[in-house]
């Protein structure tokens, strides 16, 4: 199932763990839950859940599910009908609970059988990065739909001061359509639960190891994939809106000089096609100095 997600989760699960995806799996239908996580059938009408443990109600497992999950899975893989077991929920003395530190859970028809642990590692250079974005007078927001342990874990050790945790594609947008309207917002995001937010943000950056979603939902892609980038993306941004200005004032000032001058005969022509030249020569020059600066 990870394999045919496109989530950096499901990437990394299918990257580190190569020997779990050596036998093929025949599904009849595959479907991703933006925000919670993916539901597949087997040719025997099985249903197969894997994602976040939130999605699960009631976080639970049965006794024998791990046992029907295997030999199901010998037969799918086969591309034989697995066998097809009853998906409602047994008495609850059956039930034992779940892990409440797994992160992410795998059912079998409606049985939880596995639970996966998912650690976060912080980006090196991150916590320079915003302490530099802050420098910059810019705030910094994470929206993650990881639990509050997590984004608390990750806002200690970046300098994040606000955080939301457990947010849905939907909630990360409704924060970004707040934020908007209230100041120019730039959203950085890498998975396809970002991307909806990325499209609606003034200005979307997004990574070379992102999603394709993610990718095509930004204006600003930072090919080399670290984290630092953002805050040199962000300080050419604004070098060059501030070029951009300058050289407007400069190309307007000499023609409310020049033209006034020229019509009234003071100017001869190859006076004015000089000058006319030597303002483009100074626009052409400032937008180059800007490249020059480090």
């Amino acid at each position: 199932m990870e394999k045919k997600s496109s989530h950096p989760i499901a990437q990394a699960i299918v990257k580190g763990n190569p020997d779990w995806f050596m036998m093929p799996f025949d599904y009849k239908t595959f479907e991703e839950v933006k925000g919670k996580g993916l539901i597949a059938v087997d040719q025997g009408g099985n249903e197969f859940r894997l994602g976040s443990k939130d999605w699960f109600s009631p976080p639970s497992l049965r006794g024998n599910g791990a046992k029907d999950f295997d030999a199901a899975a010998a037969t799918a893989g086969e591309g034989a009908e697995g066998p097809v077991h009853n998906t409602q929920n047994p008495k609850p003395e059956t039930y034992n609970p779940a892990p409440p530190d797994k992160d992410i859970l795998l059912s079998y028809c409606g049985r939880i059988v596995a639970g996966f642990d998912i650690e976060d590692r912080v980006k090196e250079g991150s916590r320079e990065t915003i302490a530099k974005l802050h420098a910059m007078g810019i705030k910094t927001v994470m929206l993650s739909g990881d639990n509050e342990k997590k984004c608390r874990y990750v806002a200690e050790r970046t300098g994040i001061t606000t955080y939301f945790a457990s947010q849905l594609p939907e909630q990360k947008l409704d924060h970004i359509r707040r934020l908007s309207a209230e100041q120019v917002t730039a959203m950085v995001g890498d998975g396809i639960n970002d991307a909806p937010a990325l499209s609606l943000a003034d200005v979307g950056i997004s990574l070379g190891t992102a999603t394709d979603i993610a990718k095509e939902s930004a204006e600003v892609i930072l090919l080399s994939g670290q984290i630092s980038k953002v805050e040199e993306a962000i300080s050419l941004g604004r070098k060059t809106y501030l070029t951009i200005k300058q050289n407007l004032f400069w190309a307007l000032a000499y023609n409310v000089v020049a033209i006034p001058v020229a019509a009234f005969g003071m100017l001869s022509p190859i006076w004015a096609a000089f000058s006319m030249a030597f303002s483009d020569v100074v626009v052409i020059g400032n937008s180059l100095r800007s490249g020059l600066k480090k």
